[in-house]
């Protein structure tokens, strides 16, 4: 039996179903409905960058840092450190690093010279003071910092034999004084602790850890009464570049006195922040040890990220079974005459540490977004801005692509971050020849592909100037797979929203 409506009838349901269509169409999805995800023919490894979406490396990335500590180049004219630019906010430097949110905490200068200690007249066993003057800058920059964004944590570290001043008597001397040469190796020509905290003959003797770990303690106690937490704090810092000779069980001695004298919250320890993952130390620290520190830290510079490569996994990996959290505490952004040999080995020199399993970063000469150099840094900010935003609090996916999955040089390198909904995947060519756009293989848990709902680029290339020019763009789509191209002497960032 069939039933047929009144005209009247068909006039009122007919409207109702186009607009129940155009809802449907505008709120469900965002737009058409995407292509079916079982439905897309895998492409051929040899022809595709394949990301598990479901297989994350690690869990999310703590986050980044930016480092205060830099001084001056030395004898530079109208030079501010960089603790003086956040104090001033020059040109609007706080808002325009801190106003995005991508940054978890900043590195700050802790002193034990007498750049950062004064004499106390009225302590007769010569115990010195903290020295305000040198710290005004610093506090004032963080209280400008915490502004912007109060989730900002502070580290603090201390500075090396490079920062002091070897000339005897002028403490408060030059930075033309301070570029005059210094020996590492003997402690009579750059005196970076305090003579109080020597033993023997003044200058000449090793540094007592009790009694540094005294004067951290005021470091802490001061910073906290004049309104600053240290949130983690760093005993030492490139142990090869300064005279402390902190092996674990002077780094103990000098923890214990810290703990027990400091009268305001005690902050969490890193180790001794070398200038590479310094494996040894971490092997000879005990149980006792253990107990007073919580980052296992380390720096890198990427001229050298392959000889730092080979012990940064093992590094990571016995941080981690002793329970520590492995930091970069310094990572440098490479500078070289060919600008893109720069951006590609420091964005592998990133890769590899995240590979293993470090947790965050502090970027050394950050360049605020908008603030690009010229020369061989041309887009540095650009590149490195696109980097925090892409990785920070966002998971390591597994990514193997048609030229294997290492970092190696002159191969192509890809690095998948997900977080939420978002995917974004950095692609670094640093061969002199490109390839035909390839097949992005997005596999889901069951391994079905999936499809983005948006897909958009920002890519760098070398420019016919020699510097880095940028473009950005929307990648093609075929047989329901995004595809994109890699040209030679080029870093891809595809973002995708699923």
């Amino acid at each position: 039996m069939t039933f047929a409506l009144p005209a009247v009838a068909w006039r009122r349901v007919v409207p109702a179903l186009i607009v129940a269509a155009l809802v449907s169409t505008l709120f469900v999805g965002g737009g058409p409905a995407a292509p079916s995800q079982g439905a897309v023919k895998a492409p051929k490894a040899s022809d595709s960058i394949r990301v598990d979406l479901a297989k994350p490396r690690f869990g999310p990335i703590d986050g980044w840092g930016i480092d205060l500590k830099q001084k001056c180049r030395f004898g530079k004219p109208k030079c501010r450190s960089r603790a003086q630019a956040f104090a001033t906010n020059r040109k609007n430097i706080v808002e325009r690093t801190f106003g995005s949110g991508r940054f978890s905490w900043i590195r700050v200068s802790f002193r034990a010279d007498r750049r950062g200690l004064v004499e106390n007249p009225d302590n007769p066993d010569g115990r010195p003071i903290i020295d305000w003057s040198w710290y005004r800058p610093t506090l004032r920059a963080i209280k400008r910092i915490q502004a912007v964004d109060p989730s900002v944590r502070v580290w603090a570290s201390r500075d090396t034999v490079t920062d002091c001043d070897p000339t005897p008597g002028n403490y408060r001397g030059s930075y033309d004084a301070m570029a005059q040469p210094v020996d590492p190796k003997n402690p009579t020509t750059c005196p970076d602790f305090h003579p109080w905290m020597k033993e023997g003959e003044r200058h000449g003797g090793k540094v007592i850890p009790a009694r540094y770990g005294a004067i951290a303690a005021d470091y802490v106690d001061y910073m906290q009464n004049h309104g600053v937490k240290i949130n983690v704090l760093g005993l030492d810092n490139e142990p090869h570049n300064n005279e402390g000779q902190l092996n674990p069980p002077r780094f103990l001695a000098a923890a214990k006195a810290l703990r027990n004298q400091v009268t305001t919250p005690m902050p969490r320890l890193m180790m001794n922040c070398a200038n590479k993952p310094d494996l040894r130390w971490l092997q000879n620290a005990n149980a006792g040890i253990l107990r007073h520190i919580d980052f296992a830290t380390s720096h890198s510079h990427p001229k050298r990220r392959l000889r730092e490569r080979a012990v940064a996994g093992r590094f990571a990996t016995l941080a981690r079974q002793r329970g520590l959290t492995p930091y970069n505490t310094e990572m440098h952004w490479e500078k070289t005459p060919w600008a893109f040999d720069g951006v590609a080995q420091s964005l592998r020199s990133v890769f590899d540490q995240l590979d293993v399993g470090f947790r965050g970063f502090s970027i050394w000469a950050h360049i605020p977004e908008g603030g690009d150099s010229s020369g061989p840094r041309r887009n540095k900010s650009r590149i490195t801005n696109a980097l925090f935003a892409s990785t920070f609090k966002a998971q390591l996916m597994r990514t193997t692509d048609f030229d294997g999955a290492n970092t190696n040089d002159k191969q192509v390198t890809t690095r998948a971050f997900k977080r939420g909904r978002v995917v974004n995947l950095w692609i670094v060519n640093d061969r002199a020849n490109g390839y035909a756009p390839k097949a992005l293989d997005l596999r889901n848990a069951r391994g079905r592909q999936q499809t983005p709902r948006t897909v958009s680029f920002q890519r760098w290339f070398v420019a016919k100037t020699g510097g880095i020019g940028q473009v950005n763009g929307r990648p093609s789509r075929s047989r329901g797979l995004v595809r994109v191209g890699v040209p030679a002497h080029s870093v891809t960032l595809v973002r995708m929203q699923f």
